[in-house]
């Protein structure tokens, strides 16, 4: 059954979703940022979004170019039918707030079933319809004539400030958009966008044969981000095998072969709060910890304070300071683990 989120922050969902999916070119996302906050502003609450995430980016359009043949939308929509790990979304706005932040209902959708309604459905356009910005104005082209001289077009008006292309029958269209609509929202089951993102990395985890569980989703560019900084991150094996990288250099052979990559969860949101994501970013200590520095300042001076567990939980403590005072101090030995790697790996060969 397809998932939903209900009365939610609708960027910071998705970013949470994409965050969890994509793999590369993540900074896609910030042009979607644009084009809903855009929407937002503009007060177009009736025009719903449909948003994609992939291993290699993300996509974001208006639902009702989804169904226009010809055009950039449909055609990108209609692409990665083949495609494992595409995430689909319907994005619906409730209301903006006075910080600017909007609010609606995702609705998670079956990627292919939608791809093959919405090229059933789809409709050709008769029409074109542009705003040029200088001089301003508005000019409709018959869409065969628009296709065969648009460079042409643009080349005698100037830049674009928008473009619409219009159907024969546009009723006709919104509805057969809105039932599709309906009835994919009525079907889904609400759900917390951070439980439906633990299941989507666990089910990504055992595709690749790694079940333990004890670890988290993370990208490439997180890895290099995380080694870097002496954070732990694993290369994840088939076998329930995990492996410590001890270099970007290593990361990066890695990351060529398409390795699966990990790091365990409290170290993901160090990582986060370190590179200060946007949304993203967590408290640097947990409500253990802040017990443990109130105990540790009610026993100063004293000795035998902590048991074993307190001085654990110190040493941890200890090194996230460290990474929060000096942010680059693991460079140094980040390049030691990679000497001494690459001298263990020479001897070996000998």
């Amino acid at each position: 059954m397809m998932k939903k989120f209900e009365n939610v922050d609708v960027i910071d969902t998705l970013r949470k979703i994409m965050l969890h999916n994509t793999r590369y070119y993540q900074t896609d996302f910030e042009y979607d940022i644009r084009t809903l906050a855009d929407a937002a502003e503009s007060n177009s609450w009736t025009r719903p979004f449909l948003w994609m995430s992939r291993e290699s980016g993300t996509w974001c359009f208006p639902e009702r170019d989804v169904y226009i043949k010809s055009t950039h939308p449909y055609n990108s929509w209609q692409s990665y039918r083949n495609d494992q790990g595409v995430k689909a979304y319907w994005v619906i706005f409730d209301k903006q707030s006075e910080d600017h932040k909007v609010t609606g209902t995702i609705c998670e959708l079956d990627y292919p079933k939608h791809a093959d309604q919405a090229q059933k459905s789809a409709v050709q356009p008769n029409r074109v319809e542009l705003v040029f910005k200088r001089p301003a104005a508005v000019r409709v082209y018959d869409f065969e004539d628009y296709d065969k001289n648009w460079y042409a077009i643009h080349r005698e008006n100037g830049d674009i400030y928008n473009r619409s292309f219009l159907v024969e029958n546009e009723a006709a269209l919104q509805n057969q958009i809105a039932d599709i609509r309906n009835a994919c929202f009525q079907e889904a089951e609400p759900v917390g966008v951070d439980e439906y993102v633990s299941e989507m990395v666990r089910q990504h985890f055992c595709s690749r044969g790694y079940t333990v569980g004890d670890m988290t989703y993370v990208i490439p560019d997180d890895v290099f981000e995380a080694v870097r900084r002496g954070i732990p991150a694993y290369a994840l094996y088939h076998d329930n095998r995990k492996e410590l990288i001890p270099s970007v250099k290593e990361a990066d052979r890695l990351n060529m072969h398409e390795t699966l990559f990990g790091i365990r969860l409290e170290d993901k949101k160090l990582l986060d709060y370190l590179v200060k994501r946007p949304s993203m970013k967590g408290e640097l200590f947990s409500g253990e910890e802040l017990l443990l520095l109130d105990s540790i300042l009610l026993h100063t001076g004293k000795t035998d304070a902590l048991n074993e567990r307190g001085r654990e939980t110190l040493d941890r403590m200890i090194q996230k300071l460290d990474l929060v005072v000096s942010p680059t101090g693991n460079e140094a030995n980040e390049m030691e683990r990679s000497l001494n790697h690459e001298a263990e790996s020479d001897e070996l060969e000998r």
